[in-house]
């Protein structure tokens, strides 16, 4: 089911995008779900289900920070899980670090990450900042070292 919801929220067609990412949103606000926070889905998955899981997770979450619907909500939600003395960090930073990856450039993103929260959240906010700024500083090295001097063409692979 999490699958043909995932599929629906990345959908061309705008009615079943915006369908499939407030399912998921809907889903991920159930406080009995399995997608209630990473730590449920990550004790309801065995361990082969859990690389697919974390991938739908990821992909749905993403879908419905793009959503314009549904971003608001979805920021709030992932806001209130950096916040969350219930969760540790295992639990919340690699999943939060994987949605957010490659985006932390824009409006959304940047608003989360350099937003108000707890003490703890503030904590979580700097480390997954710092690491999400590492990665992209990393991946424009490589990107550099690849590109021929000369050349106006990016890599098209590292």
């Amino acid at each position: 089911m999490l699958s043909e919801i995932v599929d629906w929220s990345e959908s061309a067609d705008e009615t079943v995008r915006r369908a499939g990412a407030s399912t998921f949103l809907a889903l991920a606000e159930d406080p009995n779900g399995t997608l209630a926070s990473p730590a449920t889905a990550q004790e309801t998955a065995s361990s082969s289900d859990k690389t697919s899981l974390a991938q739908y997770f990821i992909r749905g979450w993403r879908a419905a920070l793009l959503e314009r619907a549904t971003a608001e909500r979805a920021y709030a939600h992932l806001a209130a899980w950096l916040d969350s003395p219930e969760l540790s960090d295992d639990q919340v930073l690699p999943l939060t670090a994987a949605v957010l990856r490659g985006r932390i450039g824009r409006e959304g993103p940047a608003a989360l990450l350099v937003g108000h929260g707890t003490d703890l959240g503030r904590t979580r906010r700097r480390t997954l900042l710092d690491q999400l700024f590492s990665e992209q500083s990393a991946s424009l090295t490589v990107v550099a070292q690849v590109t021929e001097p000369g050349s106006d063409d990016l890599p098209t692979t590292a």
